[in-house]
This record gives structure tokens, C-alpha cells and sequence, in this order.
């Protein structure tokens, strides 16, 4: 059976956050009774080895508690909201919203990793968490080879840390596991193990196939990715997540086949955006500019002239000529 540890909704001390977190804080500058969170969460912690958490919750406070995390995976689903953490000092950030759909993490530590949430006030945070210690992996994997592959697909791989945006099968998955349908207790027990390691095997083939992809495929993600936000504010780090790479090897991609930087290529796409605006009559000068992040016009207008060697200006003054020309001779 499952040892179910459930807050009720509303507000959570510190002192609650640490009667129901999986791991104990090494240090911490906060009173025990000071609120932290708002919302609800709960852990389930099953005998066979699986821990649930779900949560959905607004962070009531600017906290950072650091601890040494135990020999463990953990996969975690981001349905809203933004989630930060660091591992090793190495800062890690997620943020789901409308434009980047959920997104999903991959966590193994061996005992020796430091790692450190960072709660900050006014952050929405909905999410769903499974983990599961190594050594409950290894006696799995003895005579399962799902568990197997679960173990050396994340346990063998170079980054103890990977993002990416899950499938709809994991959404769906981690969906079932946070609003269960009514049931037995007994029968909810089952029901959630069995999503769990589902949603363990789905992250692992999502997680194998990224492992396979090749330069090129990564930076063609990448590319299809920045066109088709071009018209939204980006970021490197939601870039390289959906690309499946770190920022710094998003760069040297970036760098090494297109002979620019990551920064280069976003401004260049937003220009082509505002051009194609411009010369469609759907937008002035001053709105393309504001769509391509530019706040002072002059400021767009070099850019636009660097860029395609004609003022904005002047471009979209030739275009129309050259579409009366050729009205006139239609006529």
C-alpha cells in the first residue's frame, strides 16, 4: 500500500515543506513557521519504491533550500507555471506556458550531487514528480528490462540533467497520475504505480531518441523552432530545450554551420518577420519595429538597413511603386 503525506489547500510553512520533501535541507535561512507556499501538494510513497509528488501551488516566498541528494531518478512533468533549480551549481529553468507547452526534466544523482530549489515569490508552480532510488532501479532491473533500460538510459548518460518538451503521451501519463479518477484504495494504488513506470518508460524512449539525433537534426529543430516564434520574445535556454542540446552547444552549432551566433539569427528572423509585415501593408514602421523588440524606431531602421541594405522606409516605398507599375500595365 501506498503511505499517503497530502496537504490540504492553503497556505504551507517551511515546516510543512519539510515534513513532505523527499530529501532534508542541509541549510536554510528561514523560520520553520513562515509561509512558503499556497496551494496543494502531496507525496505518495509506495512500497514497491516509486514516490509520487504533485503539486500546484504559488510560491509565497524568495527561498533557496540546498540539499544532498539521495542515489535517485527523478522525472518531473511542468504543467504551468515555472520551475528553478541548480545541480552542482549549474542553473537550470523551466517555464510552461501557451507558447512552450509543458515541459519535462530527467534528474539522477548518485549521492554526491548538491542541489538547490530556488523559490521565488509570486511563481506559479504545477507539476508532477516521480522518483525512484537507484538501488530499487537496480534490483528491478534484474529481471525486468524496462528497468533496465530506465537504469543505463539515464544512470550511463554525460548530463545528470536533461530538458525537454514531452510528448503528448507523457502530458497524458502524468495528466492520469495527478487527477486519478475515483477508485479503491487499493485499485488507485495499482493505477498509479503502472502510470508511473509508463511514464518512466515513455521518458526514456523520448529521452534515447534525443540521445541519436545528430548535429544537424538538432540545429534544423532549433531553426524550425525560432521561425516559427519569431513573432513571440525568445530565449536561448527554451531554444535549446526544444532542441534537446545545452545553450553552449546550441552556440557552437549556431556558430560552426550557420557561421553566426544564436542571439544573430533570432534578430535576423524577427527583420525578415517585419519585413514581410511591412511590405504586406499589415503593420507601420513604428508596430514592425515593436514586433521585432525594438523600442526606439532609428534603433530598427539600422538594423533593417545592416541587414537588407535599404531603409524599411524605402523598401516598402519601392514595393508599392512597383505594384502600381504593375496595376498600370495590367490596365
Amino acid at each position: 500500500m501506498a503511505q499517503p503525506t497530502a496537504l490540504n489547500t492553503g497556505k504551507h510553512t517551511f515546516r510543512d515543506l519539510l515534513r513532505h520533501c523527499n530529501e532534508v535541507p542541509s541549510s536554510h535561512q528561514i523560520h520553520a513557521d513562515t509561509n512558503v507556499l499556497t496551494g496543494r501538494f502531496s507525496n505518495q510513497r509506495y512500497r514497491s519504491g516509486v514516490s509520487i509528488h504533485a503539486a500546484d501551488m504559488l510560491e509565497e516566498q524568495d527561498l533557496d533550500v540546498e540539499f544532498n541528494a539521495e542515489p535517485r531518478l527523478t522525472l518531473c512533468v511542468l504543467f504551468e507555471g515555472e520551475l528553478a533549480f541548480s545541480v552542482d551549481g549549474r542553473r537550470y529553468h523551466l517555464e510552461a506556458n501557451e507558447q512552450n507547452g509543458c515541459q519535462a526534466f530527467a534528474l539522477t544523482c548518485n549521492g554526491e550531487q548538491a542541489v538547490c530549489r530556488h523559490i521565488r515569490q509570486g511563481r506559479r508552480v504545477k507539476k508532477l514528480s516521480i522518483s525512484v532510488h537507484k538501488e530499487w532501479l537496480e534490483v528491478e532491473a534484474q529481471h525486468s528490462a524496462l528497468m533496465k533500460r530506465v537504469l543505463n538510459g539515464y544512470f550511463m548518460a554525460e548530463n545528470r540533467c536533461v530538458i525537454w518538451q514531452p510528448s503528448a503521451t507523457m502530458v497524458n501519463l502524468a495528466t492520469q497520475i495527478s487527477q486519478p479518477p475515483p477508485a479503491t484504495p487499493a485499485l488507485r494504488v495499482l493505477q498509479q504505480e503502472y502510470h508511473a513506470i509508463e511514464l518512466m518508460n515513455a521518458s526514456v524512449q523520448e529521452f534515447l531518441l534525443r540521445q541519436y539525433q545528430t548535429p544537424q537534426s538538432r540545429l534544423e529543430k532549433a531553426v524550425a523552432y525560432i521561425e516559427a516564434h519569431s513573432h513571440a520574445p525568445l530565449n536561448l535556454s527554451h531554444v535549446a530545450n526544444h532542441a534537446g542540446v545545452s545553450i553552449s552547444t546550441l552556440q557552437r552549432l549556431f556558430k560552426a554551420e550557420l557561421g553566426k551566433t544564436v542571439v544573430q539569427f533570432i534578430r535576423e528572423q524577427k527583420l525578415r518577420k517585419a519585413q514581410q509585415w511591412l511590405l504586406e501593408g499589415k503593420m507601420s514602421i513604428g508596430e514592425a519595429a515593436f514586433s521585432a523588440g525594438y523600442q526606439h524606431v532609428s534603433n530598427f531602421v539600422t538594423a533593417y538597413k545592416n541587414t537588407f541594405g535599404v531603409t524599411p522606409g524605402d523598401e516598402r516605398a519601392r514595393f508599392l511603386l512597383g505594384n502600381d507599375e504593375q496595376n498600370v500595365g495590367e490596365n
